[in-house]
Order: C-alpha cells, then sequence, then structure tokens
C-alpha cells in the first residue's frame, strides 16, 4: 500500500507545515512518515486523516502489478513478458509486503492442483541462479529452452541438472534450469 498524503494534502490546498500544526506534530517527523523515510503509526494516520476530512483507508493507494503473461503448469506453455514494456494482459494488487521486482503471471494447466488451479495468478519475485537452495520446494523455474513453468525442484541425475514433479502429471527429468524464484502469493481467480 502507497500512502497518497502529499497527493491528498496538495489536492485540499493544504501544505505539510499546515497539517504538522494541525495534529501536533513535528514537522521534520510529519514529513518523514509522509515520504516513506519512517513507518507511520495509527495515531498520525488518524490525525491525518480527521484533518483532511477522510477515513484512514483514503489515505492509501493499493500498488499494482501487471499479470505480464501466462506460466505453464502442465498446459500447453505461454511465455511470460510478452506485452509492450510496462503493460500487462491486466493488473493486480500487490499483495502485503511485495518487493518491486514482483512480478505476477497466470497459470494455465492443472498439473499442480490442488495448490494451484488454471486461471490463478501467481506473484513472484527475485529470480535467482543458485537452484540448489530451491530444492522440494514449489517454485518458479525458467527453463534453457524458455520455458517457465511452476514445479517443484528435485535433483537429477547428473549435477546441474534437475527433476521437475507437480501433482497431476509425470515428472520433467534431467532439465537445466536457468534460474528459479520463490513464490511470494497466490491469488485465487
Amino acid at each position: 500500500m502507497i500512502l497518497r498524503i502529499k497527493e491528498l494534502l496538495k489536492d485540499a490546498g493544504h501544505t505539510l507545515e499546515e497539517l504538522s500544526e494541525a495534529i501536533d506534530m513535528n514537522p521534520g517527523q510529519v514529513s518523514r512518515f509522509v515520504n516513506g523515510r519512517r513507518r507511520t503509526n495509527t495515531e498520525f494516520l488518524e490525525k491525518t486523516a480527521d484533518f483532511l476530512g477522510l477515513a484512514v483507508s483514503d489515505l492509501f493507494q493499493a500498488r499494482e502489478l501487471n499479470v505480464v503473461g501466462f506460466i505453464g503448469a502442465g498446459a500447453e506453455f505461454h511465455p511470460i513478458d510478452d506485452h509492450a514494456k510496462g503493460a500487462g494482459m491486466d493488473t493486480v494488487d500487490a499483495p502485503p509486503g511485495c518487493p518491486p521486482d514482483a512480478v505476477a503471471v497466470q497459470i494455465k494447466g492443472d498439473s499442480m492442483v490442488p495448490a494451484y488451479f488454471d486461471g490463478d495468478i501467481l506473484v513472484y519475485a527475485e529470480r535467482r541462479p543458485d537452484i540448489d537452495e530451491f530444492f522440494n520446494r514449489r517454485c518458479v523455474v525458467g527453463l534453457a529452452d524458455g520455458r517457465i513453468l511452476v514445479k517443484t525442484v528435485r535433483r537429477g541425475s547428473a549435477p546441474g541438472l534437475y527433476t521437475l514433479t507437480s501433482f497431476n502429471s509425470g515428472p520433467i527429468d534431467d532439465v537445466v534450469i536457468d534460474w528459479a524464484a520463490r513464490i511470494i502469493a497466490v491469488m485465487p481467480r
């Protein structure tokens, strides 16, 4: 969630100094709250909302993530990032605590049911080349052949090769994984 206090003050014709005076708080502290350099507290939010004649919830704007494409979970694979830079096929509200590099994708297929269903939105972040930390975990994987899938990573038959497993289809044996990413959130559709 993003604080919109600066924008709301400007729209109402007020300054940070006027807000500071009205809520009896040090201007430097108010500035740090408003600019995100310090975590806000309930008292500040309630007093600010009162000053602006709004509900506390009106002080926030949900951060949105673009759904940049499809990710394979047993069905025909559709590459992600297939939209113009900065665009997507849809948008979703970012989950709380979502890092700035997070990506949202839509699942195609049913190989990971009951964990993930066709049409669900997955949010993942921090693509890493070190695959070992993902052993026996469900994650998003980018394969050397260009496919991007949601699977559980297992050791393959030789170093550098991996087996990908799912709930409802056979394993994909001995593939090369370029990167893996942890799943931050699942949003049912």
